[in-house]
């Protein structure tokens, strides 16, 4: 079974928008969270 994912860019956002988008695509189906921290200050 295939698994859909979702990319976060903690630097583009506030960590409360971040956390919106997640509850919205979880609802779809999107159970993994993607996301670089090599960008962040």
């Amino acid at each position: 079974m295939h698994k859909l994912g979702i990319s976060v860019y903690p630097e583009h956002f506030t960590p409360e928008k971040d956390y919106e988008y997640m509850k919205m695509t979880a609802k779809y189906g999107f159970s993994r969270i993607f996301t670089c921290l090599l960008s962040v200050n």
